[in-house]
């Protein structure tokens, strides 16, 4: 799916007027005149704009500023007939918008709102009718999915700036609903939107708002599955990128139409637009992009069956990944070389300071030499005695100075010595340095194509809508690789679906994964068994004999205490003509919703896992008698047990919060449905400015019965 491009300007229509980067001159300016600030409008002022110079590096620092001036502006007077009075408003309805924003780069949006409709009272209370925050408060809602009252904060920002007319305020609402529209899949008014936005960048010649109007169509077209009108649109973009010289843009162009063609399955296309993007990416020398579109290229070669030229290209998109990576370590030394200069300058100025010091010792002496002379031109016997004494002086003198030279030889050969050992050190750092990257690139090369050999055994994409036509699949492993697998197979008109919970995460998971797929083929498809009772009681007789986990009755508690691989497991077979569902569960259980109905069913599974356990019956067959439109739903303990919420240490998000999640929107597609699932967990996640790192594989299958 292609990216529109409204994304990238979310920031730009919200931080209009604000600065981004953080310049520390411009704070300490801002700090000296905050000092001498007489009246309070000039200090509200100034604490705004060093608020501005933390929006993007440090937002409490921000917030501090802000409501400083929050402060200081609810103490100014409220003179009426002022002629300064519209002006106290500005700056009141500004700490409260700048508030707003700080808040919605936190994701709080309901403060974020709070602030906004603040700074828009105010301003209606002084008559202010300039840059309302109507669009800012409807990006607010659109991001949390108040899809209505965006558009209702949209038309008020529309029909505003259309009465009191601003081409620019008027192309902006006109994106925005263009936008809202294509989210709800509203493709022909979304269209509709972006040709008058393009009309209007036109006017003024905003090339940039024209690429991303074109872009979108064509976004709008993918929709419609029109692929030919989406193409158009694309090359449209590209058009124009091409004749203001943005070759990156030119360059993402080619990667957005290469992507089109991919999805339309012709795949020569496909590779011959990825080809051009990766030319021009190459002249501009990216590396980010070019580590992109080498991925992409490696993609349609795969789907071609090219695997010559997928691992090819997967080779170069590695060499690129390294060379981001030397670029740092390039750094890194030549930091320990500029160490080492400057180490070794500071020792050449102590020799020359050493030299210094000896070369006025000898003009001192010469100098004694001369005075001497003239002295001994009065008295000869003064002069002998002065001539006798110099020479013994000098002597004295030489001694002196051949003892330091050879003390300076020693020194330098010391130093020498040193920095031969130095030198040393640093080639064998770099040698260590050397191993442990090329060491830590294989290992992480070896688990990436683990991860491709995974993901290659379980149905991805157009095979699992082929096996379960209406369906959704959360799966996002804790690590590269996962110890949860789902696994769906059509056999004699039944439908098999499981999902499992294998012991550990990451590459010892992803073994045992890999054992229970080759099970469930080997039971389910070679011999046929459509009982999930009877397919779990082989399926663990397989998982104990794989792993040699046998051990004599008396010795029992040794081998569970000692060997706790297996796995837990949820396995339904349903007759597609009869729709009779014969469900199995090891530890996982079944949720069901009838059409139409909110509460959930729950059916309960055995207790034991499918591998060693002190009690090992069979495992019990639950028969339910399904309708259409019946949801069944198949999950691991990875989304109940994830820690988050918004206490300080967290707590697990539980069966029940899942379960309440899925029942209150029983009533939407299982595509938006999955939506409202991650982003509940990205919610619970991310509920503090320090993230819950993810604690197990997460895996929810969910389908609707046909």
């Amino acid at each position: 799916m292609i990216k529109t491009k409204y994304l990238l300007i979310l920031f730009t229509f919200l931080l209009t007027n604000h600065t981004f980067s953080q310049n520390y001159e411009i704070i300490d300016s801002l700090n000296q005149q905050l000092l001498y600030a007489n009246h309070d409008t000039t200090k509200v002022s100034t604490l705004l704009y060093l608020g501005d110079q933390f929006t993007s590096s440090n937002f409490n620092k921000a917030i501090e500023y802000y409501n400083k001036a929050l402060s200081i502006a609810k103490k100014i007077p409220d003179f009426s007939n002022a002629p300064d009075n519209k002006n106290l408003g500005i700056l009141h309805a500004s700490c409260y918008n700048s508030l707003g924003i700080v808040f919605f780069y936190q994701g709080e949006y309901s403060k974020a709102l709070q602030h906004f409709q603040k700074s828009a009272n105010i301003k209606e209370q002084y008559n202010i009718t300039e840059k309302m925050p109507w669009l800012n408060m409807g990006i607010v809602n659109f991001e949390i999915a108040n899809y209505q009252k965006a558009l209702q904060y949209f038309n008020q920002h529309l029909n505003f700036y259309t009465q009191n007319p601003d081409n620019v305020e008027v192309g902006n609402a006109l994106c925005w609903i263009g936008n809202l529209n294509l989210k709800q899949e509203k493709f022909d008014l979304a269209i509709d939107y972006y040709n008058q936005y393009y009309n209007i960048c036109s006017q003024y010649n905003d090339v940039d708002g024209m690429s991303m109007a074109a872009s979108n169509t064509g976004t709008a077209y993918i929709g419609k599955n029109q692929y030919t009108k989406a193409l158009e649109y694309l090359q449209k973009s590209l058009q124009i990128d091409i004749e203001n010289k943005n070759y990156r843009g030119v360059a993402i162009s080619y990667s957005n139409i290469g992507k089109v063609y991919k999805k339309k399955n012709d795949y020569n296309q496909a590779i011959k637009y990825y080809s051009l993007a990766i030319n021009h990416a190459i002249e501009l020398n990216a590396l980010p992009l070019l580590l992109d579109f080498y991925q992409n290229i490696t993609e349609a070669y795969e789907e071609m069956a090219d695997y010559k030229k997928a691992l090819g290209f997967l080779r170069l998109h590695f060499q690129v990944k390294d060379s981001l990576l030397n670029l740092e370590k390039t750094q890194k030394i030549q930091e320990v070389e500029a160490k080492y200069g400057a180490e070794k300058k500071q020792l050449e100025n102590q020799n020359l300071k050493k030299e210094a010091q000896l070369q006025k010792a000898e003009n001192k002496r010469q100098r004694t030499i001369l005075i001497s002379l003239f002295a001994g031109l009065a008295a000869l016997i003064i002069f002998l005695f002065f001539i006798f004494r110099l020479f013994l002086q000098k002597k004295k003198a030489h001694r002196q100075i051949s003892e330091k030279n050879i003390q300076l030889t020693m020194a330098n050969e010391e130093i020498k010595t040193q920095k031969e050992e130095i030198e040393a050190q640093r080639d064998e750092i770099a040698l260590h340095r050397d191993t442990v990257v090329l060491q830590k690139t294989e290992i992480e090369d070896s688990i990436k194509y683990a991860k491709r050999i995974q993901n290659a055994v379980m149905p991805q994409s157009k095979n699992a809508e082929l096996i379960l036509n209406k369906h959704f699949i959360i799966f996002k492993p804790k690590d590269v690789v996962s110890g949860d697998f789902f696994w769906a197979a059509k056999t004699n008109n039944h439908l098999i679906i499981t999902v499992a919970d294998c012991t550990g995460h990451g590459v010892p998971g992803a073994f045992m994964s890999m054992l229970g797929i080759t099970f469930l083929n080997e039971i389910i498809r070679k011999k046929e068994i459509l009982n999930p009772s009877i397919a779990l009681n082989q399926i663990r007789t397989s998982v104990i004999e794989a792993l040699q986990q046998e051990q004599e009755k008396e010795n029992y508690q040794f081998a569970y205490e000692n060997m706790k691989d297996g796995m837990d497991m949820s396995l339904a077979i349903i007759n597609l003509k009869t729709k009779n569902c014969l469900w199995a569960g090891a530890n996982l259980p079944l949720w069901i919703q009838r059409k139409n109905n909110p509460e959930i069913l729950e059916i309960k599974p055995n207790k034991m896992p499918v591998g060693i356990y002190p009690i090992m019956n069979d495992f019990s067959t639950h028969e339910i008698k399904l309708n259409p439109g019946d949801r069944l739903y198949l999950f691991s303990d990875g989304m109940p047990d994830q820690f988050g919420g918004p206490t300080t240490n967290g707590r697990k998000f539980k069966y029940a919060a899942l379960k309440n999640l899925i029942s209150q929107n029983h009533l939407l597609p299982l595509n938006q449905q999955k939506e409202i699932i991650e982003q509940a967990l990205e919610n619970w996640m991310f509920a503090h400015n320090k993230p819950f790192n993810q604690t197990d594989d997460i895996t929810i299958l969910g389908f609707e019965i046909d």
